[in-house]
């Protein structure tokens, strides 16, 4: 009976495994092919616009030698002859032509979009179809574990009493190991949802970022007993706060715990939030040039090294990544007047990001209380140099106010 269950559990191990391949290889093309669409229809959604500015001044270009031959025209010469505005008309002829070229490549880039849109539906059928085949071939492989479970469990139960026990005494370990560790861990830091999925969807990533109030207190009061950094950190600010004096000095490490630990924190949310998708994280990569002395290099603040599967933040190009891939963040938490100052800053430092597969920069929702202008001034300035915006961070004044809350350890703040 033993020989049996090892059999079948070998044969479902092999069946996985080459399952496993087979949907990594599909789901990879279908995720190239929606990015590789994507960035098409971003690219022929731009050359219409250039076509339509560019018959946009050819008309006023137009209007306005019409302007100056009529000009010409209403003046008579001392003779009492009409002008000679054979000049102004040869400027109008040329507008004209110049407004049916613009008009002929307006007509061209709509067509040209129109069809890459076309071939954005062959696309999704596509993907409805990878997708129909991994619906069917899951229950099969799920039947086939199901069958040899049930078979070892057959054996167990037929087993020596000393044998179940061992059983038993292996199977429980790791969670003996795992309770013996103090407080649970909050649910938050697994992705269970992420694991069960092939393609992370922009919806997941959304969804993962949206934190209730009371699970944020939970992620800070664990990033305060388990990650060394963060509460090296808060107990620096702790040990300020009982040094001071009165109100005023007690401001003061108001003030530097939200410049401090506030960045700090939104750096750790971003890091446990976004660490089950990568085979390793990198934080803190300085990036710069060692033949050049003297000269400061950029530091990027999270690196997402062997994606485990395709991830998409969202649309357009720029805003997902292969499995394998790579994946540079840079991070900022603040108000809406302070995230806009920085984004020449912002600029500098996604140019370390140059060589990952992509590059993203993750705000506080403070982003969204910029005028529509400014957010796309902020938005085309970051993805002229390579990098997407999301604004998933909570806003700056949630993330202050966990921080101060550690800091405070249950004494009146201010």
């Amino acid at each position: 009976m033993a020989a049996v269950a090892v059999e079948s559990i070998d044969a479902i191990g092999r069946f996985s495994g080459e399952l496993r391949g087979a949907l990594e290889r599909l789901l990879d093309l279908s995720a190239a092919a929606r990015l590789e669409w994507d960035r098409a229809c971003e690219e022929a959604a731009g050359r219409v616009e250039r076509a339509r500015a560019r018959l946009r001044d050819c008309e006023e270009q137009l209007s306005s030698a019409r302007a100056v031959l009529a000009s010409c025209r209403s003046q008579v010469t001392k003779e009492g002859e009409a002008p000679d505005c054979s000049s102004e008309e040869g400027e109008v002829e040329e507008a004209q032509r110049a407004v049916h070229r613009a008009e002929s490549a307006v007509e061209e880039a709509v067509h040209q979009q129109g069809r890459i849109i076309d071939a954005g539906q062959e696309i999704e059928r596509q993907a409805a179809l990878v997708a129909a085949w991994v619906a069917g071939a899951g229950p099969q492989s799920q039947a086939a574990l199901a069958r040899a479970v049930d078979q070892l469990r057959g054996y167990v139960a037929a087993a020596p009493p000393a044998g179940r026990a061992a059983v038993g005494a292996s199977a429980g370990a790791g969670a003996r190991a795992t309770s013996a560790a103090g407080a649970p861990v909050p649910k938050w830091f697994s992705w269970p949802a992420m694991a069960a999925t092939a393609v992370v969807s922009p919806a997941q990533i959304l969804q993962r970022f949206r934190v209730s109030p009371d699970e944020l207190r939970e992620i800070t009061r664990h990033l305060c007993t388990n990650d060394a950094r963060f509460r090296e950190e808060i107990e620096r600010r702790r040990s300020d706060y009982r040094a001071a004096a009165g109100k005023a000095d007690r401001d003061a490490v108001y003030v530097q715990a939200t410049k401090q630990c506030a960045g700090l924190w939104a750096e750790k949310f971003v890091e446990y939030a976004l660490a089950p998708l990568a085979e390793k994280v990198r934080l803190q990569r300085y990036v710069g040039d060692p033949a050049r002395a003297g000269r400061k290099g950029t530091v990027t603040d999270v690196v997402l090294e062997g994606l485990l599967r395709p991830v998409i933040f969202g649309r357009g190009a720029g805003a997902g990544v292969l499995a394998n891939g790579t994946l540079a963040i840079e991070i900022k938490a603040g108000r809406k007047d302070y995230l806009f100052s920085e984004l020449k800053h912002m600029q500098a430092q996604v140019a370390g990001h140059r060589g990952e597969s992509a590059s993203l920069c993750l705000l506080s929702r403070d982003l969204k209380d910029l005028s529509r202008a400014r957010q796309r001034e902020l938005r085309s300035g970051l993805r002229g140099s390579g990098s997407r915006v999301f604004a998933f961070l909570p806003r700056k004044e949630v993330i202050d106010q966990l921080c101060w809350e550690q800091i405070c350890a249950g004494q009146d703040p201010l």
